[in-house]
């Protein structure tokens, strides 16, 4: 699919917009885990279980608030103003 240069310029605002949210998300989906963590609640031989589990679920958050609101605000426009201008057009 060839994109205009004015779609690729709204596409990259929201990309950007999009990680931005997923990144809040993700830090947001930890704030708990991290706060008990601080607190001592981590022994020391699960620090490293730990830290894949906070990996794990700050990458599974950030892919999946950054590409629902991706393709809900930047690509699904973009299709249906395609669509309809050639609906209208033909």
């Amino acid at each position: 699919m060839h994109f205009s240069r004015r779609e690729r310029a709204f596409l990259t605002g929201v990309l950007v917009v999009s990680c931005l949210l997923g990144g809040l998300a993700g830090y947001a989906a930890l704030t708990d885990e991290l706060h008990l963590q601080s607190c001592g609640g981590v022994l020391d031989e699960d620090v490293q279980t730990v830290m894949w589990h906070n990996t794990w679920t700050t990458g599974i958050t950030f892919l999946g608030f950054a590409l629902i609101a991706f393709f809900t605000v930047g690509i699904v426009p973009v299709i249906l103003r395609r669509l309809l201008s050639k609906m209208g057009g033909a």
